[in-house]
């Protein structure tokens, strides 16, 4: 009830929203996406853990009813999908040596989502032109163009894996579209 709480709140989803950590819709956006009535959509889920308020993941709403919640770990596949400007973290093990990580700031130069109908399904293309920076490694190596093609290949095939893993559990658990394919489909 103290208003610095509140102030709290808003400086922490302002900085998610700055930084790419986090989805942050607009009244207007959850407006229209309760009209749309058919689909889900997530908010911001801030709470209170060990006694320290603190952003926790993502709210997933159905009907305007909180059906579950997303950790905070769990919620890349929907940057990559959702987010402005999203700025995300991945590591990468080194396929030599175990025990050496890589770290990656993964950027979205664009994104283009594309619905069909075809054979009486819905197909649903997302293409998203990454750029990946090596942040860190655990131990300092030597990096070769074969490195660099293996990495593409494996932060590619990750990210793919967990968009997909993702829009199945939103399908099957939730049942309901938090990614907004249906407002794609509805539009093109």
């Amino acid at each position: 009830k103290d208003i610095s709480v509140g102030f709290l709140v808003d400086n922490i989803l302002n900085h998610l929203r700055e930084d790419g950590q986090s989805i942050c819709p607009n009244i207007g956006d959850l407006l229209s996406d309760i009209a749309f009535n058919s689909i889900g959509y997530v908010i911001p889920y801030v709470g209170k853990e060990l006694d320290e308020i603190k952003y926790l993941g993502l709210g997933v709403f159905k009907d305007s009813i909180l059906i579950d919640i997303i950790n905070i770990k769990d919620t890349k596949p929907l940057l990559y999908v959702l987010a402005n400007n999203p700025k995300i973290i991945e590591l990468i093990s080194d396929s030599m040596d175990d025990k050496n990580n890589y770290s990656f700031r993964v950027t979205i130069n664009k994104r283009n989502i594309v619905t069909a109908y075809e054979n009486d399904t819905v197909v649903i293309n997302i293409n998203l032109d990454l750029d990946a920076e090596l942040r860190y490694q655990y131990y300092i190596n030597q990096i070769t163009q074969d490195m660099i093609k293996n990495f593409e290949k494996e932060l590619s095939l990750k990210i793919s894996n967990d968009i997909f893993d993702m829009v199945k559990k939103a399908q099957k658990e939730f049942r309901c579209d938090i990614f907004k394919f249906g407002k794609k489909f509805k539009s093109q």
